[in-house]
């Protein structure tokens, strides 16, 4: 048994929360802190570790994968349960009916289609106060002097 790894503290719902929230855009630091209920307290490195884990080594991979696939088809069976996985934006790559991808390429492709997706300034009206002159218009006023 030496060749073997040391036993796993992760189950398939929190590697399922960890990705989930990593792809969300939450930190390592304020998952370790508590930004998400996993089964137990893990720390920054233990979730650094996992996350590096999930994404770069092949065996690894691959068995989570197949167990968050298995965790949410039972998951989904059970009525009684409260699911926190069935409203998913990014549903496409935890579908059940998916086969077994690795995590780093579920992962890459959703980063990529993020990066991919056209930037709209008309979103950003919010950072604009009401009459302040700045460096966002049309282009007709003057720069005033404050």
């Amino acid at each position: 048994m030496g060749a073997l790894a040391p036993l796993s503290p992760w189950i398939p719902e929190d590697d399922l929360l960890l990705k989930n929230a990593v792809e969300a855009g939450a930190s390592l630091e304020s998952l370790a802190k508590g930004a998400v209920q996993f089964s137990r307290r893990f720390t920054v490195q233990e979730l650094q570790d996992r996350w590096h884990f999930l994404l770069y080594d092949p065996v690894v991979s691959a068995e989570a994968s197949a167990r968050m696939i298995e965790f949410q088809r039972s998951a989904s069976f059970v009525p009684s349960k409260p699911n926190r996985f069935e409203n998913l934006k990014e549903n496409k790559c935890v579908s059940g009916k998916r086969k077994a991808e690795s995590v780093r390429k579920c992962y890459y492709a959703m980063r990529k289609r993020i990066c991919n997706e056209p930037f709209d300034s008309r979103d950003l009206s919010f950072l604009v106060a009401p009459g302040n002159n700045n460096c966002i218009g049309n282009g007709d006023e003057s720069p005033s002097a404050n």
